[in-house]
């Protein structure tokens, strides 16, 4: 063969050598490592830190059967994977990332023999098993090696036989840059930086100006109408709770003339009180009730809010513990402690429940007593807490969905059900206009399965009509539906 020839010959050797590396064939090398289970591998996506405790236990095992001791075993793992973290990227080269622990395992035995850090003075015995190292083992030696090897643990792995294209090219880049151009690069990124940082002022300051300041507004609390039409795109069934109505209506009516009578004497104590006032020379400081504090304000229909088809409706809430959302434990009846108030309840619980009936229909029953005895209704006077709120519902039968909410919580509490009251706010999307308008609602716990009640949103104007879109929801149920897209939580 002439040398023509054997220099071709030559260059088809190596390149089929290449192929058969490429192609994941087996490898001729000077000093054949050891064996290793052709296992087929996940792909290296992971960073160093996740590496060493994903191969560190199957390490240990095989430097065991080298260094015949515990000691040697930790020294030499320890050596390897310091190793491994500064020659990290020779993994591109490698077939396997197998191989690679196993190579570097190699030359950091051989180091630690050049170096005499080995002792080597037990023997295997014969069918002797070789143990596995602890888990706590496993955590020492990683902090040995990020001490000694000063390690970035989030540094990522490369991918055994990946392609160096692209870093190489970004590397080659960055070098190949004139300091003139580097100005360049750094002087249009300082400028677009600039520029985003204006763009975001004038996004929080300037645009708001120019917009339309209703387009996202907090409001406080309105009584929100919903057609009949919105409820018609949910395929839900309602509850229908059988009560005697003739029953109800007479309950109503006593408490309506008992709140009248708490109203009248309200006013003559508070005219008595006013006038020993103003006959002391030094009055002393007392707390009382000024009725207008009392006042509320009954909304005209043309100024309800009304959607169409279009319109989203939601909500955005927050539970809150406190006064108003304890629980009470489940058959033990938990009063309020305002003596009226707590006398209202016991009679209302008293005459329209009985001890036949289910959780439903009792739930039923005084959800709809709630939304028949009030109507929607402001106030200007500034609550402490539910008592107070509900309080005023059963006095003046009118409030907003947190006087609903607060009497509800009331009567439920009586009875003996787990309560919470919900705080958080109504938003109506109504073209490119969002309103958070604030509101309340209740959730009950029952037999660990957590149930929500909008007895405000489920009644109307006036209260002569009560719907059960928002009574009994849970997620077992179809109501689920409509009430995750209306009722959102803050926090979500």
């Amino acid at each position: 063969m002439n040398p023509i020839e054997e220099k071709k010959q030559d260059k088809k050797t190596k390149f089929d050598k290449k192929l058969s590396f490429t192609m994941g064939e087996e490898i001729e090398f000077d000093s054949e490592p050891e064996e290793i289970d052709e296992e087929p591998e996940e792909e290296i996506n992971e960073s160093f830190r996740d590496f060493f405790f994903s191969t560190v236990k199957r390490a240990f095992t095989d430097e065991y059967t080298r260094c015949l001791n515990y000691e040697d075993a930790i020294t030499v793992l320890s050596e390897a994977y310091i190793l491994m973290y500064q020659q990290i990227d020779s993994l591109h080269h490698a077939p396997s990332a197998q191989w690679w622990v196993r190579k570097n395992r190699d030359t950091a035995y051989n180091s630690c023999v050049r170096r005499k850090k080995l002792s080597n003075i037990y023997e295997s015995e014969e069918g002797e098993s070789f143990p596995e190292i602890s888990d706590d083992d496993v955590y020492e030696l990683w902090k040995r090696i990020k001490k000694v090897g000063s390690i970035n643990t989030f540094v990522l792995m490369p991918k055994p036989m990946g392609s160096l294209k692209t870093i190489d090219s970004v590397k080659h880049y960055i070098r190949s840059i004139s300091p003139q151009r580097a100005i360049t690069i750094v002087t249009v990124l300082g400028i677009s930086v600039f520029v985003a940082l204006l763009g975001a002022v004038f996004y929080a300051k300037v645009l708001p100006l120019f917009v339309d300041k209703d387009a996202a507004s907090y409001l406080e609390e309105k009584e929100i109408y919903l057609e009949p039409e919105f409820f018609e795109q949910f395929d839900m069934t309602t509850v229908d709770v059988d009560i005697d109505q003739d029953l109800m209506n007479e309950i109503m009516d006593d408490a309506a003339v008992r709140a009248e009578e708490k109203i009248a004497e309200d006013e003559r104590e508070a005219e008595l009180l006013a006038e020993s006032q103003a006959q002391a020379s030094e009055p002393e400081s007392t707390t009382s009730v000024n009725l207008k504090d009392y006042e509320f304000f009954s909304r005209d229909p043309k100024d309800n809010v009304t959607t169409t088809t279009t319109t989203t409706v939601k909500f955005i809430a927050q539970e809150v513990e406190g006064e108003g959302s304890r629980n009470t434990a489940a058959n033990a009846p938990e009063y309020t402690g305002d003596q009226w108030l707590d006398k209202e309840v016991k009679n209302v619980v008293t005459l329209l429940l009985k001890d036949s009936m289910s959780d439903s229909e009792k739930l039923g029953a005084l959800y709809e007593y709630i939304c028949k005895y009030g109507s929607y209704g402001t106030c200007d006077r500034e609550f402490e807490n539910y008592i107070q709120r509900a309080k005023y519902f059963f006095k003046y039968r009118t409030g907003t969905s947190q006087e609903y909410a607060a009497a509800y919580y009331a009567l439920c509490s009586a009875v003996g059900y787990k309560c919470k009251i919900v705080n958080g706010y109504f938003v109506v999307e109504k073209g490119s206009k969002t309103y958070y308008y604030e509101h309340s609602w209740c959730k009950i716990t029952l037999n660990g399965i957590e149930y929500y009640f909008d007895p405000e949103a489920d009644s109307n104007q006036n209260g002569s009509k009560v719907d059960k879109h928002f009574f009994f929801v849970t997620r077992d149920n179809s109501r689920w539906k409509l009430f995750t897209q209306t009722h959102k939580w803050a926090e979500e």
